[in-house]
């Protein structure tokens, strides 16, 4: 009988412990934001538009990028990430370089945030991972 209290005072304890942990948040610094995803929704300056201007990206573990836009271009190139923005840059003699903000990075979704200078615009841009299995 005495065993039994001493084990059962030993799982209290240990469910206590894990119970007080906090879990581990994601992060894009932990996760980088490989694989395919697919725009769901976009906005311009607030208002949602129908059709994204930007279809599909794709994101490399060795640091290559294809994008799709709404007419079927492809861009391609390199890509870096830190845990707030994300920078493709087209390879090729006209370089075009493409500037997010990382509004939110989870498992599968990911929000992201473009200011176009010059314009005065700013597009988010709400998409879903299609890929899951694959990373």
């Amino acid at each position: 009988m005495k065993k039994a209290i001493n084990y059962i005072i030993v799982l209290g304890m240990a469910a206590l412990a894990f119970s007080c942990t906090d879990p581990e948040e994601f992060t894009a610094a932990k996760n980088k934001p490989y694989g395919d995803w697919e725009v769901q929704q976009y906005y311009v300056d607030g208002q949602n538009n129908g059709n994204s201007i930007l279809e599909r990206f794709t994101l490399e573990r060795d640091g290559s990028f294809l994008l799709e836009d709404e007419n079927g271009v492809l861009f391609y190139g390199t890509w870096e990430s830190t845990d707030t923005s994300l920078t493709l840059t087209e390879a090729g003699e006209s370089t075009q370089i493409f500037q997010f903000d990382i509004v939110f990075l989870g498992p599968e979704k990911m929000q992201l945030l473009q200011s176009i200078e010059g314009l005065d615009l700013e597009i988010r841009y709400l998409m879903n991972w299609q890929n899951a299995d694959e990373y």
